[in-house]
């Protein structure tokens, strides 16, 4: 008899882990599905529109779409769970859950990438913590796991850019109250995170120029834009900005094209959904169920140098940096 009710409770669950989510005529779904590039994160920033609907609570919370060589997937922020596209027939991709995640609510927000074609996840929290882990899927498991990083700092995903070609996330730590701990972080600090090394660097403190455009509950977005090494933040209609982590450079946004796509029009159409690849910025329209992408140039033409850095260097890093000059300068 108790072989006989694993059986069946296996049976059950293979049942709900093997139907088909099928998602009909969405512009954005068809493109990820067919698109080649291996590194694409795009977060719907509508939580009205869920890709797959959701049982209870868990129906608003908010969905991340992910590609890599492995195929594409859809997210549920801070569940844990994955669906897998497994395939296309005519203008309908079919979806499959994937994991076997049964406990979610730990890590809303987290930064969600891709890295050596494994899905990962890094920060995020629930109500009492917020967590600096590094967590990964193991496709052969069907869970997530956990990687040791030097040090845990607690981190979300309200500023983040991943470059891709040095497996580094640079990342904005904001104010955060954690109650499991009683132990809160203070200011806007600048952190990098080497994937190799798995380890975490603070470099600097967030510019105070640009400190009281993060509210708390950030009404901004921002878009990776790959081919220029940068973020693309969006506060409002007056207040757009690249940031380029890596070099510590800020610029402000001067072309209308992109503020038009961005900041709508008199009938409040405004642009979701938005990735870049190639040195063009994909969107789909706030108004468009059907999520037909458009799409607008972007170029280091449409933007101007600001006087002032992103962030001010940790002292350690301005050491560095001056022994890094005096090394090539000696060797030159």
């Amino acid at each position: 008899m108790r072989v006989q009710l694993i059986i069946a409770i296996l049976f059950l669950f293979n049942i709900g882990y093997s139907q088909d989510y099928p998602i009909n005529k969405n512009g954005l779904i068809n493109r990820l599905f067919e698109e080649k590039r291996s590194d694409l994160v795009i977060k719907n920033l509508e939580k009205t529109d869920q890709f797959i609907n959701q049982e209870g609570h868990i129906d608003g919370y908010g969905q991340f779409l992910l590609r890599n060589k492995t195929g594409s997937y859809i997210i549920v922020d801070g569940t844990g769970r994955i669906y897998k596209a497994s395939s296309k027939s005519n203008d309908t991709v079919y979806y499959k859950r994937i994991d076997s995640t049964h406990f979610y609510g730990y890590n809303g927000g987290a930064i969600n990438f891709t890295y050596n074609d494994t899905i990962f996840s890094f920060g995020g929290g629930g109500y009492w913590r917020v967590n600096g882990q590094l967590r990964y899927y193991s496709e052969k498991y069907h869970e997530w796991d956990i990687l040791p990083v030097n040090e845990e700092v607690p981190a979300t995903n309200a500023l983040y850019y991943y470059d891709t070609l040095n497996s580094e996330i640079y990342y904005l730590q904001i104010p955060i109250i954690n109650y499991a701990t009683n132990i809160s972080t203070e200011g806007y600090h600048i952190y990098k995170l080497n994937l190799k090394s798995r380890t975490n660097e603070k470099l600097g403190t967030i510019n105070s120029r640009f400190i009281n455009l993060f509210p708390t509950k950030f009404a901004y977005n921002f878009i990776q834009i790959p081919s220029l090494k940068a973020v693309l933040v969006n506060f409002d209609g007056t207040n757009q900005y690249l940031f380029d982590f890596i070099n510590n450079k800020a610029y402000r946004l001067t072309s209308p094209a992109i503020q038009k796509a961005f900041f709508g029009n008199s009938k409040g159409v405004y642009s979701i959904n938005s990735f870049e690849i190639n040195h063009w910025l994909y969107y789909t329209k706030s108004n468009d169920p059907n999520m037909q992408l458009d799409s607008v140039k972007i170029t280091m033409d449409d933007f101007t140098p600001m006087d002032t850095g992103f962030y001010e260097p940790d002292r350690n890093t301005k050491l560095y940096y001056k022994l890094g000059l005096i090394l090539l300068l000696v060797v030159g």
